[in-house]
């Protein structure tokens, strides 16, 4: 899987499998979140680099999955706003002979040294200056076109509301985040972060959103969005 945005490791299951898992990115090309490249370095997870690498593939003995999305929580490299107005396509395949075939193409990829290397502090620290450049551009670029903006919020389905509930329940789940935060992964105004709150309080105890004061949210029950994820790929 090329690229990795924010809250990717939480909804594919790797903080809590135990099990090692071989994931290949490219950190480099900018699409990449370093802080949750860092969680997945955190998890049993062998993570390698290599530059240019542009795939989109899970696999398991069970079945792979191959497609358009990114491991993020809105299946882009780009996150919040801009990334609005994408729809992914993935299809699930079984068959032992498409199987075989991914994986051999997949360790050819991990055995050759001289274009997968393993990931550094170095390469971390450097990856940060890139994707920040990136993330910059993006927001530039919407500032500088406010109808391109406007036209794909428009062209969004009724269950937008609902999908950045979830967004936000699953960026709290990680951690603590002030309303910009908030904001600006979600690529919505700080009163619709309070609104989609407000919202999600009313709707549900159960996440029990806590104000922590310096205008920071977290949640009660680190937990809690759990619920909101299913099918996860790997034994």
């Amino acid at each position: 899987m090329a690229y990795w945005g924010a809250g990717a490791v939480h909804q594919l299951g790797l903080d809590s499998r135990l099990a090692a898992t071989q994931i290949l990115l490219d950190l480099r090309s900018g699409a990449c979140n370093p802080s949750e490249v860092e969680k997945l370095l955190a998890t049993h997870a062998i993570v390698k680099t290599i530059d240019g690498l542009h795939s989109k593939l899970y696999w398991t003995p069970a079945g792979a999955v191959i497609g358009s999305s990114n491991a993020s929580s809105n299946g882009l490299g780009f996150e919040g706003r801009l990334a609005a107005g994408n729809f992914e396509l993935n299809v699930l395949i079984r068959d032992s002979a498409f199987l075989g075939a991914a994986a051999r193409w997949f360790d050819e990829l991990w055995q050759n040294e001289r274009i997968a290397h393993a990931i550094t502090p170095k390469m971390i620290l450097a990856a940060r200056d890139v994707y920040s450049q990136r993330q910059t551009n993006a927001r530039r670029f919407m500032e500088d076109n406010p109808r391109y903006v406007d036209s794909v919020e428009q062209s969004l389905p009724v269950g937008t509301a609902a999908e950045r509930q979830q967004a936000l329940l699953m960026a709290l789940d990680s951690g603590p985040r002030t309303i910009e935060d908030l904001a600006a992964y979600l690529g919505i105004s700080p009163k619709k972060v309070r609104n989609a709150i407000d919202a999600i309080r009313g709707k549900n105890g159960r996440y029990h959103i806590v104000s922590l004061g310096q205008n920071k949210f977290g949640l009660k029950q680190h937990a809690a969005t759990q619920a909101l994820t299913s099918g996860r790929l790997g034994p």
